[in-house]
């Protein structure tokens, strides 16, 4: 098999989903695969810029290949043929012919990206050997100023590119004089931009109230409610509202108990907190308890009515009926589908569902169609506002209300104070997402 003059190189993502590089032996055709240990396609794509093949088949077997100590070279272009490049060929040329050869059409993208960056610093009619370091320094400190993650990254495609020209021609690379642009670090973003507005709380309480009060025990949407009320209050997380039981409520003390209980719900951080009872949560709840015990318990003390409206009549033997919904009998539930019996003795739980733990997900999607269909928030906002944001809101009033980060976290149960942190950002400085 004929030698050939240039590698082309590849990253694919395996089924594992790290990438690997991709290449063919320059001598003998036969294809190379290498690990390079990179799940994303940028990380990927900067450790084959940095990949040097002719080292790599130097201290390496792929197959029957044998590669000899000697490294493969390439013999410099010194022709000027329409497709040729030269080092006398500008800096346009060379990229643009170097993009050819750069790889498949996803990192290509990318590299071009960088070049137009880099080309609206540097003058692309300069020749490549009349590159000076004054042109590149113009380019490296504009990335950093820009405090852009993927300065770094362009940076790296950049030179990386010069590097292929250096082995090429043999001509030296000006950006091995200058440092490398640093490589910034991903910050969070702050938590105050999922907070709900003041109108759009006033907007969502008074909505999700009509439902509520529309007694449609088989309409999940209308246990939005007492949810929501419960996390602007507290800021618990959803999931912990869902598993809130009535001996959670501290009345005396005025208190809401957070238990990490492995036999009926763990916390996200494994631990315990207590949470302050605001006034008006505690007003919520005495009327919330009542209305449920008075919901649950009109007929003979078990059965919900809207079971016996749908049936259209009354269940022959109600000591039988609570024997087995405590004992989760299968056959009960299937015989009458989705109607089930929502105890007294089961409401031990603060927002129950037919007698049942609410799940997450369940919720989640029923707040969404629900927000889907109100007026007053729009679209746009709507895309960003979430059910769980019921805790983000609590944590921002809690920061404007003077609270210390470690008391938030202390209310919040974070596991890090650095995520408590994050409220504590100006209202300037908080992203406003969806606007």
């Amino acid at each position: 098999m004929m030698a050939k003059e240039s590698t082309l190189m590849k990253v694919y993502p395996a089924k594992s989903g790290i990438y690997q590089l991709w290449f063919r032996h320059p001598e003998t055709g036969k294809r190379i695969k290498v690990s390079t240990g990179k799940r994303n396609v940028v990380d990927a794509t900067n450790f084959m810029l940095a990949f040097d093949i002719d080292r790599y088949l130097r201290l390496h077997y792929k197959g029957a290949i044998k590669v000899t100590k000697a490294p493969i070279k390439v013999q410099p272009v010194a022709t000027t043929k329409e497709g040729d490049v030269s080092p006398r060929s500008t800096l346009r040329e060379w990229t643009n012919h170097d993009v050819m050869h750069y790889g498949s059409e996803k990192t290509a993208s990318y590299f071009k990206s960088a070049l137009a960056s880099f080309f609206k610093h540097v003058d692309p009619n300069i020749r490549l050997d009349e590159l000076i370091t004054e042109e590149i320094e113009k380019w490296r400190r504009a990335l950093i100023d820009s405090k852009q993650i993927s300065g770094h990254n362009y940076w790296v495609i950049v030179k990386a590119s010069f590097n292929r020209a250096k082995k090429r021609f043999g001509i030296e690379n000006v950006f091995d004089r200058l440092d490398a642009v640093p490589k910034l670090k991903k910050g969070r973003k702050s938590l105050r931009g999922y907070a709900w507005k003041k109108e759009e709380i006033e907007i969502i309480l008074s909505e999700s109230r009509k439902l509520y009060m529309s007694d449609n025990l088989d309409d999940i949407e209308s246990y939005l409610f007492p949810v929501i009320k419960i996390g602007l209050n507290t800021g618990m997380r959803t999931n912990e509202i869902l598993h809130m039981r009535w001996r959670d409520v501290m009345w005396d003390e005025g208190k809401v108990k957070i238990e990490n209980d492995p036999s009926w719900h763990s916390t996200k951080t494994y631990q315990e907190r207590q949470i302050k009872m605001p006034a008006e949560l505690r007003e919520f709840l005495i009327w919330h308890r009542d209305r449920q015990e008075a919901t649950f318990r009109q007929h003979n003390g078990y059965l919900n009515p809207h079971l016996l409206d749908r049936m259209n009549k009354e269940f022959p033997d109600i000591e039988d009926a609570v024997e087995k919904i405590n004992a989760f009998n299968n056959r009960y539930y299937k015989k009458y589908g989705n109607l089930y019996v929502a105890l007294s003795t089961k409401s031990e739980i603060v927002v129950p569902y037919r007698g049942q733990v609410i799940i997450e997900s369940t919720i989640s999607h029923a707040f969404r169609r629900f927000l889907d269909r109100i007026d007053g928030i729009s679209e746009e906002r709507k895309k960003n506002i979430f059910l769980y944001s019921t805790r983000h809101t609590r944590g921002t009033q809690l920061a404007d209300k003077g609270a210390t980060s470690i008391q938030i976290r202390n209310i919040l149960g974070h596991a890090s104070i650095s995520t408590s942190e994050l409220y504590m950002e100006t209202q300037d400085e908080a992203p406003i997402f969806g606007v």
